[in-house]
């Protein structure tokens, strides 16, 4: 297992979210999707939930165990024992109401893609950014496939630019993103 997915793991479990996200992804599954698709989509549904545990319990994942791997501390809500955090629905709608232009959501995404674990969902500017922050940041292919298919809509074409003369266009921008997309490929085809 990478150690991304371990981490996750051991986040889901100490946040008493790993059997609801083993069983999400299997009922996914048994509908009929990839399992790689099966697990990002329950990965997407249950990540606002395990940013909230993170958020009100900032110090459960730090000690290191003698094996490098996180321990959970055994006054956590996440033993065995315990109940399941509880599920804040006033945070969970103020997410959902967020809301912003679909240009807005994907320069966000492109800002974060590189480094999706430094943000949270709450730092998105709405639920279809940090959906497809989520979406694109699950693979190198489909990292690619961001800058390739969705980010390029964003720079206007040549006609454009040469029609109107309120667009104006940074160089540096349009070779960022160029350079991105090499750097992109080249670990793709790695």
């Amino acid at each position: 297992m990478p150690a991304a997915n371990a981490k996750f793991k051991a986040e889901l479990k100490a946040a008493g979210l790993w059997v609801d996200f083993t069983t999400r992804r299997d009922e996914l599954k048994g509908q009929g999707l990839h399992p790689r698709e099966a697990a990002a989509q329950a990965t997407e549904e249950i990540q606002f939930r395990l940013d909230k545990w993170k958020a009100d319990n900032p110090d459960a994942m730090s000690s290191p165990s003698s094996d490098g791997k996180a321990e959970v501390p055994p006054d956590s809500d996440c033993c065995p024992d315990k109940e399941e955090p509880h599920f804040d629905a006033e945070a969970y709608a103020e997410f959902m109401a967020k809301e912003c232009d679909i240009v807005e959501a994907i320069q966000w995404v492109a800002k974060n893609l590189e480094t999706p674990s430094s943000v949270t969902a709450m730092d998105a500017p709405s639920a279809e950014a940090w959906g497809m922050l989520q979406n694109y940041s699950f693979s190198p292919s489909r990292k690619f496939d961001f800058w390739d298919k969705v980010f390029t809509k964003l720079i206007p074409s040549r006609a454009t630019i040469e029609n109107n003369t309120n667009v104006s266009v940074d160089g540096a921008n349009v070779i960022d993103a160029c350079d991105r997309l090499v750097g992109i490929k080249a670990g793709a085809e790695a």
